[in-house]
C-alpha cells in the first residue's frame, strides 16, 4: 500500500474469496481455521485449536496457555482477528473486551466452553 496504512475499519473487516479470508492484510487459508469437530469438543481440542488460531494471528511459535498475548508483542489488531477467528471456528461470541480482559489461550478456551453450554433454543439468559 505504498507507505500509507489502511484505515481501522479496514482492519477488521474480513474479505473473503472462496478460498481465503483476509483480516488486515493477513492472509488466513480457509482450510487453516482451526475447527472442532463438534461442541462435545474437549477441552484440549479446543485448547489446541485455539492456540493455532493465536500463533497464525499473532505470529508466535508455541504460545504457552497462560501467557499474555501483549506480553508477547501482540498488538489490538490481533486480537480482533482472534475474536474474528475464534467466533467463526466455534460459532461462540467473543468480543474485543473479553480479550482484554483475559488474553490467553487458557481464558479463551474457558469462555469458549462456557458459551457452548447455553442450550441454543433457549439463548443467552439476560
Amino acid at each position: 500500500m505504498s507507505g500509507r496504512t489502511a484505515p481501522a475499519a479496514s482492519l477488521l473487516r474480513p474479505t473473503s474469496s472462496q478460498d481465503s479470508i483476509e483480516y488486515g492484510g493477513c492472509n488466513v487459508d480457509d482450510a487453516s481455521v482451526a475447527r472442532p469437530a463438534s461442541s462435545t469438543s474437549t477441552d484440549e481440542e479446543i485448547e489446541a485449536a485455539v492456540t493455532a488460531i493465536v500463533e497464525r494471528a499473532i505470529g508466535l511459535s508455541s504460545p504457552g496457555p497462560v501467557e499474555n498475548f501483549f506480553q508477547l508483542g501482540a498488538r489490538s489488531v490481533h486480537l480482533a482477528v482472534v475474536a474474528a477467528e475464534v467466533a467463526q471456528s466455534f460459532s461462540v461470541p467473543l468480543s474485543l473486551r473479553d480479550l482484554y480482559a483475559s488474553p490467553t489461550i487458557a481464558t479463551i478456551t474457558s469462555l469458549i466452553r462456557q458459551r457452548r453450554q447455553v442450550a441454543p433454543e433457549n439463548g443467552p439468559s439476560n
